[in-house]
């Protein structure tokens, strides 16, 4: 083999680990979309962070979105949803949040638990359960 043949091989291989490693990237990524979007979750996933069965699980939110503003609107649309029966809310999210839900929870006449437990794993802040 020469060194023209073996430069063409090397890059090839170059070409094939770059685009699986691409291709890898964005499937992770596309389910990490799914798995953090607001959107009402499906059994497959297990989320009994909060020490909810999973079925009860209407709409799941992390600790990273209920830092972002935006998220408490959502979390109002999502209190009108007539499945929605009771928040359950992760006693380690911050003050501010808690009494955001809380006063949301409250307009919709939606009752609301916080809970703590140290088998909770995951970073899920509120749960929205039927």
């Amino acid at each position: 083999m020469d060194d023209k043949t073996k430069q063409i091989h090397i890059h090839e291989v170059k070409d094939i680990i770059e685009e699986e490693t691409r291709s890898q990237f964005l499937q992770k990524s596309a389910i990490n979309k799914y798995l953090l979007k607001d959107q009402p979750i499906g059994l497959e996933k297990n989320s009994a962070y909060l020490g909810v069965n999973p079925e009860q699980i209407v709409y799941s939110y992390t600790f990273d979105q209920l830092n972002e503003t935006s998220t408490y609107e959502k979390i109002a649309q999502a209190m009108k949803n007539r499945e929605v029966k009771k928040a359950i809310i992760h006693s380690d999210l911050a003050i501010e949040g808690i009494t955001r839900i809380i006063k949301e929870a409250e307009v919709y006449h939606i009752p609301f638990t916080i809970v703590k437990d140290p088998a909770f794993k995951g970073d899920v802040g509120l749960e929205l359960i039927r």
